[in-house]
């Protein structure tokens, strides 16, 4: 049986070396959830994606109800003899999801409950996302989210 790999593209990872290094890694199959894309910009952006890499392209209308609990079998067959595991943790079980919660966590931190996102600028989520993009992580031997997405340090003075 042949593995493969799937990546989501979202807002933060459509540019061209994201793609590219993808690609590079063995992504086999990118993902274009539909739930957090303009259906507007979508011949765009798929344009741009077959630009920059030959990876095939799949659109998602479901994007997160992906981890539903009633599915029955924990696999998704492309072709005949490809499968991709599917892990989703269970409704209520936060301890399945500890980089998860914990990031939540730190997005509080910035943003508090009841913040109003209507009144948040696009400039403060970018400064939010770097900081936690490029802030060292114990639970992955201190290096940075960015670093091993990228396969490269970051230099945290210029973060």
């Amino acid at each position: 049986m042949n593995k493969k790999l799937l990546a989501t593209i979202g807002p933060s990872s459509l540019n061209k070396e994201v793609i590219q290094l993808m690609e590079l890694n063995g992504v086999n199959l990118l993902r274009i959830n539909l739930s957090h894309t303009k259906i507007n910009d979508l011949k765009n952006i798929i344009e741009s994606i077959k630009l920059w890499s030959s990876v095939p392209i799949c659109l998602d209308s479901e994007g997160a109800q992906i981890r539903n609990q009633d599915m029955i079998n924990e696999s998704v067959v492309f072709t005949k003899g490809d499968h991709v595991d599917i892990y989703f943790a269970h409704p209520y079980s936060s301890w399945e999801r500890g980089i998860n919660e914990n990031t939540n966590g730190l997005i509080r931190q910035y943003f508090p409950k009841g913040t109003d996102f209507n009144k948040v600028t696009n400039s403060q989520i970018e400064f939010v996302m770097k900081r936690l993009n490029t802030r060292p992580r114990k639970t992955r031997g201190g290096k940075q989210p960015v670093e091993l997405f990228l396969g490269k340090a970051v230099d945290l003075l210029t973060a």
